[in-house]
């Protein structure tokens, strides 16, 4: 079975995507964990039937989220090295996209730092033509592996995913915090995106965001879901933006000071021609903002005018 781990946008708390999580449930002896079966399904070449069978299933998901949402966002799937040495790797997965009639830039292949280094020169030439072909390429568990920066720079890659070993205790220990940020630095720097793993922790959420880490995922986000679970989460967050976005008019307001301070008369709010507040008079910072709900409690919606703090709520 495919579970979905939501991937989350650290700068405004939006799902942006997911990661598909092969999950073997066997009758009996419940979930067996990706790390007792996948090394047996290398071994025994099953592993290349298993891939493909990803994904088409994660394609026939993503086709059927694109019937309800306008922007799924981007799936990641993990790569093994059998893959990758396939003869007709990049024909049989090209015909899959055109099976299900999504375009592969909706999709993000992770690739450890061992599989990358395994033959190099070949593998450089696989992930071009995946490239061209629009797939985003990762480097999963990223510090993990032994490449050097030189060889990895000759890649297309666009992510790198912090391992979650790093991130667990980066909260508490000091030599584990240096090492996520300095991968964060590395990334920005080199123009890459980056995605930290396992984050369960408001500690380790705010030190991510204090490094301006990208992404994020983990139980601190919710459990990997499934299919029409994770169809649920990105129809109520497109349903929130939508009602953020319609259009809010401010009339009759009228500033009476040019102070940091902003003093509001008279103010009058609507959502189309539906009057949320009326007569409103309140004092905020500039640049703040202020959270306003109408009187029946409808109508959330929201206006930016001060810096830290509001001077006095709105009643």
């Amino acid at each position: 079975m495919i579970l979905y781990q939501p991937k989350v946008d650290l700068r405004n708390g939006h799902i942006v995507g997911a990661e598909a999580l092969l999950r073997w449930r066997l009758p009996g002896h419940g979930d067996i964990p990706p790390t007792q079966f996948i090394p047996l399904a290398e071994e025994t070449n099953l592993i290349l039937e298993i891939g493909e069978w990803v994904l088409n299933r994660v394609c026939a998901d993503y086709q059927h989220w694109q019937a309800r949402v306008t922007d799924p966002g981007r799936v990641a799937m993990n790569l093994s090295l059998k893959q990758l040495r396939q003869a007709s790797f990049i024909t049989r997965f090209r015909s899959i996209f055109t099976k299900h009639g999504v375009s592969p830039t909706f999709f993000e292949l992770e690739i450890t730092e061992t599989t990358l280094m395994a033959d190099a020169k070949r593998t450089v030439k696989l992930l071009d033509e995946l490239y061209a072909m629009g797939l985003h390429l990762s480097i999963d568990d990223f510090g993990t592996g032994y490449s050097s920066l030189s060889a990895l720079q000759q890649f297309p890659i666009s992510t790198l995913k912090i391992d979650q070993s790093f991130v667990r205790d980066a909260a508490t220990d000091a030599d584990q915090a240096t090492i996520v940020r300095t991968i964060i630095d590395m990334g920005r720097s080199l123009g890459m995106e980056v995605v930290a793993e396992g984050v369960e922790s408001e500690e380790q959420l705010a030190l991510l965001r204090s490094r301006d880490c990208h992404f994020a995922q983990g139980r601190l986000f919710g459990d990997a879901v499934s299919a029409e679970e994770f169809l649920a989460l990105l129809v109520a967050q497109q349903r929130r933006q939508q009602q953020h976005r319609e259009a809010i008019r401010l009339v009759g307001f009228r500033r009476v000071s040019r102070s940091p301070m902003l003093n509001f008369q008279n103010l009058q709010l609507r959502r189309g021609t539906r009057v949320l507040l009326e007569n409103a008079t309140f004092t905020v910072f500039r640049g703040e903002k202020v959270g306003i709900i109408g009187a029946n409690g409808s109508g959330k919606s929201s206006l930016r005018a001060g810096a830290r703090r509001v001077a006095r709520r709105i009643r």
